[in-house]
């Protein structure tokens, strides 16, 4: 057993998924004892190899009506994919519902040509290089915690926003969890973020040395773990090595997964992990 012992999380696919079986799924996680539930937020399951996907946020809505402690989120929200001002209310939303258990998964979206950028080709929307990506992730955190504070004015490079008393400040905002899977980005969300979500193992070997030498202080780092539940009996060795610097482990399943792949699964992780 360890003794630096870490969070786990479960993040239910949403592709071709039953979104009762999901709603059911989170509940059952909340009783086994994760912390959080988060699921993924995409248009579509193409660049997973599967099909349709459910809305991330519908679904975390009616996961936090049926659950009572686990927090919920989005892992992660493309950025360009929806306008601050309606993240912001659609946060806003979900805090209420869930009794202020809400936490906010935010990317800054795929490269150009790269396989996640499918969808935002798909639908027309405009993909910059790196630096532009990263700057309008700032300034999408920015205008986030602007409207949070209660201000109905902000001008920026990538959005401006006036005229309208939109009324979305937020005494308790929910905490926002930056993706990242290389230094620029994990500097951008020790710099602007409340978190670092790592998108995988070999990801966090990369970042090591940074998170040991510029991760600021009463920051959490979580890490991406895929999980295949179709053999329980190869969860142990799925399951990552523990690290002193990981805060979170996020264990991402198949939203067809069933009860038992999932108590399996977190007797597993608590076994290796705590």
């Amino acid at each position: 057993m360890s003794s630096h012992q870490p969070k786990l999380d479960v993040l239910l696919s949403p592709f071709d998924a039953d979104p009762i079986r999901l709603i059911e799924l989170a509940s059952t996680a909340e009783e086994l004892g994760f912390d959080s539930v988060w699921t993924y937020d995409h248009l579509t399951g193409a660049m997973f190899d599967r099909g349709s996907s459910n809305d991330a946020f519908t679904l975390l809505g009616a996961m936090a009506v049926s659950t009572n402690r686990v927090h919920l989120g989005p892992l992660v929200s493309n950025i360009v994919n929806r306008h601050p001002v309606r993240l912001a209310l659609i946060a806003n939303t979900l805090q209420k519902l869930s009794g202020g258990r809400a936490v906010i998964g935010l990317g800054s979206g795929a490269a150009p040509n790269s396989r996640f950028s499918a969808e935002q080709v798909a639908t027309g929307v405009v993909l910059g290089d790196g630096p532009a990506r990263r700057s309008r992730l700032i300034e999408t955190i920015d205008l986030l915690r602007s409207l949070w504070s209660g201000n109905d004015e902000f001008h920026g490079e990538h959005y401006s926003v006036s005229g309208l008393a939109f009324g979305l400040a937020n005494p308790d905002p929910p905490p926002i969890i930056v993706g990242a899977s290389g230094p620029a980005t994990a500097r951008l969300a020790f710099e602007h973020g409340d978190g670092l979500n790592i998108a995988n193992e070999k990801s966090l070997d990369t970042l090591h040395d940074l998170i040991v030498s510029e991760r600021p202080p009463s920051f959490e780092v979580s890490v991406h773990v895929p999980i295949s539940t179709e053999d329980a009996a190869s969860f142990y060795d799925q399951l990552p090595e523990p690290s002193p610097h990981v805060d979170r482990w996020v264990f991402a399943v198949s939203g067809d997964t069933d009860i038992a792949a999932l108590t399996n699964l977190w007797d597993s992780a608590t076994s290796k992990l705590q």
